[in-house]
């Protein structure tokens, strides 16, 4: 978060750093990545030419176990790029779901 912020309460958004289309990650590459953590809801990419989205988790749970692991730490599934997870604030969860058209339902992409 922003210097002076508090981060944002815990829930199951998170806001994912260097990934998406920018850096060559479709929303179901970023889904399969977290998909290790629980069910992966959807993965929503507001900007293609940015190298961010929001990964909603079934479950807060989930998403605190997607922090822990891939929080500032390469991610394989991701072309070994070192990613940032946290938690997702409500401006960030709101402006996603503003955004309609750039939604993925990540239901497809993370079963087999």
């Amino acid at each position: 978060p922003p210097r002076g912020r508090p981060p944002p309460p815990p829930s199951r958004h998170l806001y994912v750093a260097n990934v998406g289309p920018k850096v060559g990650d479709a929303a179901e590459d970023v889904a399969a990545a977290f998909a290790a953590f629980g069910e992966v809801a959807a993965v929503q990419i507001r900007d293609p030419t940015s190298a961010r989205c929001v990964v909603s988790m079934a479950t807060d749970d989930a998403a605190r176990d997607a922090i822990r692991a891939l929080n500032d730490a390469p991610c394989a599934a991701l072309g070994g790029r070192k990613i940032v997870v946290r938690f997702a604030g409500e401006s960030a969860v709101a402006t996603m779901d503003a955004t309609t058209d750039a939604t993925t339902d990540a239901t497809d992409a993370t079963t087999t």
